[in-house]
């Protein structure tokens, strides 16, 4: 009886979803949650989201990987994708890898997952032709995808007109047990998984795909947790010694792939005997792990060992990295070939110049350590303090200000030129033009400078789930044409439970950095005029309307995602005035210290409206409308918003609390649905009016100046 009572709901919901409009992919991840224990209505959604573009698929895979456990249709539709991309399958394997499991299952879903992820690895090896033949579970059955789950008919009911679905067809085109069966038990170990595996012998060829994703984990994984073992070391040696024998064995894994089989097999790596790498040698490389699929992929050449920049902290030891990578010739991640670029290079491509170098090619040493940046482009947890550090004499190259540039800084008046090369130091293009002069690979069409964080006890997932939280209002608000409204986009890939990689944002510093680094600060509106020009002046004006829009911007996301602790090192400037937003760890229903301090709004100090011109000026009411209009713009699409936020509910990630409240309901309140327009307005002008010189913001302030030194 039951069991058919979960057949009825599932044909109800089924013929439900038949009837609604086509769904988009983030419409179709809120339903796999919603509808997740319903095994019917989850089988039709997947086949519904095979159907989309890989790349907006991907945009949703954190939450996708989270079903991974719950569900061996959600396992199937994994495979099938790992399977026909191999960037999809780093990520998914990643995604996998990070996933948190409470303590009290860590015995059983924690094995589960990460025979998933060796499961995804041996689907991408094999190729999507195998997925023809088996399913997850070993059972014969069509593609996802294929004439069996595309082409679904629908029926018409004689009597009522409306589309139905003969659930019974459904199930056999798609190859799956009968109704009468119902649901499959999920495996609660990783011998159950084993014992499911297909044939894992490989060819060549399924060997390289292997390769390459393991590869491309393995390097991810190193690199993540880079700074794990700098938390149990107290002296900076300690740490710099340790940095170096991490970034040597990293070197290492990517010499393998740069190095010809040809060379390999005549001579020990470890010998230090030059070696001649091609530019087809380089297309062997893995791509950058955090790169999205629609971008063409970049190949990580090496890490620069005499550059980068420790940031201490009591509790972490995150630090920043220089990578050296050249850009692909294919045109996206998701291309067939990443794996084999090499062999299809063009004579001509393949006939560029040699390069010599030893076979220890981390030892080769090529740029100066960095100009001291301070916090800059980082978000940093209380108490973390930046530090830059080199692996040769291990003294810090940071310049002290006044130093940069000699006696000319000691005067009063200093050029914007100064000004700027003293709170940013070189732009990054004028870095990474450098880096190509005097590197080896410098010569190779595409050279690029990576630079990211190495990120260890931390759980980026919720940073990820932020990051899409803000990408979300950007695209709305493009979509508005409204511009992005100074939103920045960076990327953050988690890798393990505790560890990942952020990319950093160039040129900017945070304003707590900016604030000790300027000579004789006295405001943002002052540093304003000596690098943009005086009041009045248009350069001015330009700086002060990207200052305008993204206040808007980020007034808006930490408004609906109720984002806090927006202290002074978790905000950033870039050179051109715009501000940037970073470390999301506070969120919706979880604040810093589990007190909701900050009651304001979004953070409007009497700082920023004095930027602004000050209240009733023309900059002043240009940033209002843009947040008015932002705030339209936001309610007419509340509906996506929603439902990226639904898909995390019921997970455990910190800012959906303890599940008493729902996040999203309390979300859907902000949107005013009930209101007419010109209430909405009036209710998007009183956010500002009570964000604006908020005491609570000014006290946090203060409580981060005097415990962990950030300036107000």
């Amino acid at each position: 009886m039951e069991a058919k009572l979960v057949s009825e709901d599932s044909r109800a919901l089924l013929n439900e979803l038949f009837e609604s409009e086509q769904l988009g992919v983030q419409a179709l991840v809120k339903k796999l949650f919603r509808y997740r224990s319903f095994p019917l209505v989850v089988d039709y959604l997947l086949s519904e989201l095979y159907r989309r573009p890989t790349a907006e698929i991907e945009a949703l895979l954190f939450q996708i990987s989270l079903l991974a456990s719950e569900s061996l249709d959600t396992q199937d539709f994994l495979f099938k994708k790992c399977s026909e991309s191999l960037h999809f399958a780093v990520k998914t394997v990643l995604f996998l890898n990070s996933r948190v499991i409470d303590e009290a299952l860590v015995d059983t879903l924690e094995k589960q997952e990460q025979a998933i992820a060796q499961k995804c690895i041996v689907y991408a090896a094999k190729g999507a032709s195998m997925i023809n033949s088996t399913d997850g579970r070993g059972n014969s059955t069509r593609s996802r995808g294929s004439s069996g789950s595309r082409n679904m008919k629908r029926h018409s009911a004689s009597e009522t007109g409306k589309r139905t679905l003969n659930l019974e067809s459904y199930r056999t085109a798609l190859g799956k047990r009968p109704l009468s069966e119902g649901p499959g038990p999920l495996p609660d170990s990783v011998e159950h998984i084993a014992s499911g595996m297909i044939d894992i012998s490989l060819d060549e060829n399924a060997a390289r795909r292997k390769l390459y994703v393991e590869d491309s984990v393995q390097f991810a994984t190193m690199l993540s947790a880079a700074s794990d073992g700098l938390r149990q070391l107290q002296s900076d040696a300690e740490r710099r010694d340790y940095l170096e024998r991490r970034i040597h064995s990293l070197n290492r894994l990517l010499m393998k792939r740069v190095v010809s089989r040809r060379q390999r097999d005549s001579q020990r790596l470890d010998r230090k005997k030059p070696i001649l790498v091609s530019y087809s040698d380089c297309q062997r490389c893995i791509h950058f792990p955090s790169t999205s699929g629609h971008e063409k992929p970049l190949r990580i050449l090496r890490i620069l060992t005499d550059k980068f920049q420790l940031l201490h902290s009591r509790e972490r030891a995150p630090v920043v990295i220089w990578l050296e990578a050249i850009e692909s010739t294919l045109e996206s991640c998701y291309d067939e070939n990443i794996y084999r670029e090499d062999e299809l290079l063009t004579a001509d491509r393949q006939k560029l110049e040699l390069i010599r170098m030893n076979a220890e090619i981390s030892s080769v040493k090529t740029l100066a350590s960095p100009v001291a940046r301070g916090n800059d482009s980082i978000g940093l947890r209380p108490g973390e303090e930046a530090t830059n550090e080199t692996s040769s004499d291990g003294e810090s190259d940071a310049l002290e200000v006044g130093q940069v540039r000699g006696d000319a800084l000691q005067h009063a008046e200093r050029s914007a030129d100064d000004l700027r090369a003293l709170v940013f130091g070189p732009s990054w293009e004028t870095e990474q033009s450098e880096a190509g002069r005097v590197s080896p690979f410098g010569m190779f069409p595409g050279y690029r400078l990576v630079r990211v964080i190495s990120k260890a006890g931390d759980d980026l997932r919720q940073e990820v789930f932020a990051l899409q939280f803000v990408r979300c209002f950007k695209n709305i608000f493009n979509e508005a044409r409204l511009g992005s409204l100074g939103l920045t986009d960076y990327l953050v890939q988690s890798v393990t439970a505790d560890s990942g990689i952020v990319e950093v944002v160039p040129d900017c510093v945070s304003i707590h950095s900016l604030k000790t680094k300027v000579p004789g600060f006295t405001s943002l509106l002052d540093y304003f005029v000596k690098l943009y020009g005086d009041l009045g002046s248009m350069s001015l004006e330009k700086a002060q309307m990207r200052f305008a829009e993204s206040l808007a911007g980020y007034s808006l996301v930490c408004y609906f995602g109720s984002i806090s602790d927006r202290h002074n090192g978790n905000i950033l400037i870039t050179a051109d005035g715009a501000l940037v937003h970073v470390d999301f760890g506070y969120m919706f229903a979880n604040s810093p210290g589990a007190i909701e301090f900050e009651q304001a709004p979004f953070k409007f100090t009497a700082e920023y409206v004095e930027v602004l011109n000050g209240c009733g000026s023309q900059c002043y009411e240009y940033f209002a409308n843009l947040f008015v209009d932002g705030f339209f713009a936001a309610r007419q699409h509340c509906e996506r918003i929603l439902s990226l936020v639904q898909c995390i509910e019921g997970t455990n990630l910190p800012c959906v609390g303890d599940g008493e409240e729902s996040i999203s309901d309390n979300l859907r309140e902000k949107f005013c649905l009930g209101e007419s327009d010109e209430q909405c307005r009036r209710v998007a002008m009183e956010l500002i009016e009570s964000s604006r010189e908020n005491w609570t913001t000014v006290k946090y302030d203060e409580y981060q100046f005097v415990t962990n030194g950030y300036m107000k």
